[in-house]
Order: structure tokens, then C-alpha cells, then sequence
């Protein structure tokens, strides 16, 4: 039981992370293209 609510609190704390990559993916997608365009 000890080790299930480990691994929920790992699932929980993987989505967060990704959500978290996937905006920064997209900030630095929206910034490279942008300075692309400066140049």
C-alpha cells in the first residue's frame, strides 16, 4: 500500500513535470522564432 501511494505521488509529480517541459518547449519555440525573424 506504502509503495502504491509512492507511485501515485510519482505519476502526479511526472505529469506536472511534463506540462511543465512542454510550455517551456513551445516559450523557446516561440522566442527562436521570433529572433529568426529579428534577423
Amino acid at each position: 500500500m506504502k509503495r502504491g501511494a509512492r507511485y501515485d505521488e510519482f505519476n502526479k509529480n511526472n505529469l506536472a513535470y511534463q506540462q511543465y517541459v512542454s510550455r517551456n518547449w513551445m516559450l523557446l519555440r516561440m522566442l527562436k522564432r521570433g529572433g529568426n525573424m529579428e534577423k
